[in-house]
């Protein structure tokens, strides 16, 4: 099973002839909300120095974001709403380099999910006037599907190990850990 922290932002555009806000757009961002998912590794072939296999994960995440807030003229809440599912099939070779390990090779990369967003505005000098109001929601999915990834993993003691891995599709990304293997 894996656990992570998921970051997400958010645009939303109101349109340019509004000169309320200053470019046009209300940005969102957060970085508190949990996914979880789960993995699994598979070799289906031994060499004396190198392993073949299969990675495969699943994560979801359904996080809500909101704030409410005011000054002297007027208040306003604004909420997001995002659901998702990705998974990743991975596989590569794992070169035993003696006490450590590099890893590698494609991946195939699929996410599907919604992201809903509302904002309200309304004036404080008249109390319920609403000022502005607005929806958005969209779909979310992978702008690309293939990619590859590159890893390094040291055994650190009996059953624990820690590795270092980069990835790379439209984006990159790079992550680290400390893994007990059961």
């Amino acid at each position: 099973m894996k656990n992570h922290l998921a970051t997400g932002e958010l645009g939303l555009d109101p349109g340019a002839d509004l000169d309320y806000f200053e470019d046009g757009s209300v940005g969102l961002n957060f970085d508190n909300d949990f996914a979880w998912g789960w993995g699994t590794k598979i070799t289906f072939a031994k060499r004396e120095s190198i392993d073949w296999g299969v990675a495969f994960q699943m994560n979801w995440l359904d996080a809500s974001w909101s704030q409410t807030d005011s000054d002297a003229d007027e208040s306003w809440k604004q909420t997001v709403d995002i659901e998702a599912f990705d998974l990743l099939l991975a596989v590569g070779p794992t070169v035993d380099m003696g006490g450590w390990q590099v890893y590698g090779g494609p991946f195939f990369y699929y996410l599907s999910g919604d992201a809903d967003a509302t904002h309200k505005t309304t004036a404080v000098v008249v109390p319920g006037d609403t000022f502005w109001s607005g929806k958005a929601s969209g779909d979310l999915k992978a702008d690309s599907n293939l990619g590859g990834y590159i890893g390094a993993q040291l055994d650190l003691a009996q059953n624990w190990n820690m590795a270092v891995e980069f990835s790379f599709i439209d984006g990159w990304g790079l992550g680290a850990g400390i893994v007990r293997r059961f």
